[in-house]
């Protein structure tokens, strides 16, 4: 009982911090992503799950999920007031089932440092395409700078998409202009 009062609590409190910070987001010459927006109401979101990378005045918002820092920038999305979503890749989603088979059998040595389920929304509608170009940056530590970091993504399609890319000040950047689960893999 004092779990599940505890994790009404923390969804309140997230779901107040979400709106209070979307709210007062102060407007920039450069910022368009600022406007209110409602809450996602999906079944993570009811569960306390999801976090919101809610967009500050500086056009970007911060994410923490298992542990690994998520800053997203808002700065090249078209579709003004969108706030990403972030979740632990649910283990029961097809979707995540396929990429850990596949990112398993390519593993070769690396380190899974991050799965995790990336959306955007609008008003409380997912938009997976047609947004632009949302940067992220995963903040996997500093430990790993130099190291190569593979970034796999399983698209809407079903497709799968594997970026390498340098660990640089302890961040792996990538620009994506869809969503789906990820999971990174540092060598």
């Amino acid at each position: 009982m004092k779990r599940k009062i505890s994790s009404i609590i923390a969804a309140v409190l997230v779901g107040s911090m979400v709106v209070g910070s979307t709210v007062f987001a102060a407007d920039s010459s450069t910022t368009t992503n600022t406007e209110s927006t409602s809450i996602v109401e999906t079944a993570e979101a009811k569960a306390g799950n999801t976090i919101y990378a809610v967009p500050t005045g500086k056009n970007e918002g911060t994410a923490t999920v298992g542990g690994t820092r998520i800053t997203t920038n808002y700065s090249e999305v078209t579709i003004p007031g969108s706030i990403e979503t972030a979740v632990v890749a649910p283990v029961k989603e097809e979707a995540t089932k396929v990429l850990d088979d596949y990112v398993n059998a390519n593993l070769n040595g690396g380190t899974i440092a991050l799965k995790t389920k990336l959306r955007l929304y609008k008003a409380g509608k997912s938009i997976n395409t047609g947004f632009g170009v949302l940067k992220q940056a995963f903040g996997v530590g500093n430990k790993y700078d130099g190291r190569t970091a593979t970034v796999y993504q399983i698209h809407q399609d079903g497709t799968i998409t594997s970026t390498d890319v340098v660990v640089t000040n302890g961040k792996v950047n990538i620009a994506v202009t869809d969503l789906g689960t990820f999971y990174i893999v540092i060598r």
